[in-house]
């Protein structure tokens, strides 16, 4: 593992220590499954403008601003404003609309395929759970990242 890749999976464990996903452990179950499906379909070094370490860091730490005691600015200090930015474009900002945030999400490719790989997970989680209402809101995330996503690699 890269040492800054491994360097955010250290940060981002012990900034989400403690916090459960249902009966999990929040780091372990869910960041690290988002972390491991990027990295299944990121086979390339470059992709959608970003190293391939500068999506999974990113991945990493995409819950971290919204969850945590963590600020973009220490995003940037930490791991560089291209992380920061990306980070900045996945954080859910309080009593913002879904598609204001899907929109800010969409600026940025890394952050688009993050998030779709993260509503990916969370619609699993919802359906194990049978929380209907929750996958169907991780499945309309799903469609609109889908359809930027091609739109992206048609412009390849």
């Amino acid at each position: 593992m890269h040492h800054k890749v491994k360097k955010a999976m250290l940060f981002a464990r012990e900034k989400h220590k403690g916090q459960k996903y249902g009966d999990k452990d929040y780091f372990l179950y869910h960041v690290c499954s988002v972390v491991d499906s990027l990295k299944d379909s990121i086979n390339q070094e470059y992709c959608y403008g970003a190293h391939k370490e500068e999506i999974l860091i990113s991945a990493y730490l995409h819950d971290v601003v919204e969850d945590c005691d963590v600020s973009l600015d220490d995003i940037a200090k930490e791991f560089g404003t291209s992380v920061a930015l990306h980070v900045g474009c996945l954080t859910k900002r309080g009593g913002e609309s879904r598609e204001v945030y899907l929109e800010r999400v969409c600026t940025s490719p890394v952050a688009t395929l993050i998030k779709l790989h993260d509503a990916t997970q969370n619609a699993t989680q919802s359906l194990v759970c049978t929380d209907l209402k929750r996958f169907a809101k991780y499945m309309q995330y799903i469609g609109v990242l889908g359809k930027h996503i091609e739109k992206l690699s048609k412009e390849k």
